[in-house]
């Protein structure tokens, strides 16, 4: 009896981590998401977030690469648990999707070519403006805009950044701390556009809508790390010391 108790016990941590969350997230989406050169290996401040939850939740993270845009279908469908990968939470997206709370703030950024005569917003009026397919970003440009800027839609930001390169787009927008990765790592080759612009609230981890016992657990996992100063230890590792 001794032996079989003991036995129990030893198999107690692996039976506690049996659950596995398939977790949806973009190939290449810095400082967000990245995926490596082998296995499925993903990188990326959403990335250590994630990981850090399913510690908390006893839960092993299953990462599966898709376009950003399919991480919507793939939730509907149920064919994943969880999406992450900068996605900024809205009002129109919560009628049909759940979200965590807000990890991080959300705001857009226009970029746009070094050597280019755009350096400021009013500059994009009339002019070519790649945009990533899925984001709320289409809309933003439609209010600052209205149909005096012609819209070209990418499924991911390395083509948006192709675009510019290729002078097949005058600027683009994205998510700031996206504009700020790409802009610091491209050897002068870009630059920012005016100041972020608030968009969304925030970004979340996105559920199907019947996962709420799911979220709650994460949302719980989220604020005890920013109560025990786990979060800010990640943020410092990917941002800085300055909080945004």
């Amino acid at each position: 009896m001794k032996k079989f108790l003991c036995l129990i016990l030893l198999l107690l941590p692996a039976l506690v981590f049996t659950e596995t969350l398939t977790i949806g997230t973009t190939r290449e989406n810095p400082p967000f998401s990245s995926l490596g050169s082998e296995n499925n290996v993903f990188f990326g401040f959403d990335i250590d977030i994630m990981q850090e939850i399913c510690h908390r939740i006893k839960a092993t993270c299953k990462f599966v690469p898709f376009m950003f845009n399919n991480l919507f279908i793939a939730i509907t469908s149920n064919k994943l648990d969880l999406a992450v990968s900068g996605i900024t939470i809205t009002p129109y997206r919560e009628q049909f999707y759940l979200f965590s709370l807000p990890y991080l703030r959300s705001s857009a950024q226009f970029v746009t070519n070094k050597t280019s005569g755009i350096n400021k917003p009013d500059d994009l009026f009339n002019k070519r403006l790649g945009i990533r397919m899925g984001t709320p970003f289409i809309n933003l440009a439609i209010q600052m805009f209205a149909d005096q800027v012609k819209i070209v839609t990418f499924k991911s930001d390395d083509t948006q950044f192709a675009c510019l390169s290729n002078d097949q787009c005058d600027a683009i927008v994205i998510d700031k701390f996206s504009a700020l990765t790409w802009v610091a790592n491209s050897g002068g080759l870009y630059k920012l556009v005016g100041s972020p612009i608030p968009l969304g609230d925030g970004y979340g981890i996105m559920a199907n809508l019947s996962r709420g016992p799911l979220m709650a657990r994460i949302n719980q996992a989220l604020l005890n790390m920013e109560g025990d100063g786990t979060y800010l230890k990640i943020y410092t590792q990917h941002f800085g010391q300055t909080k945004n």
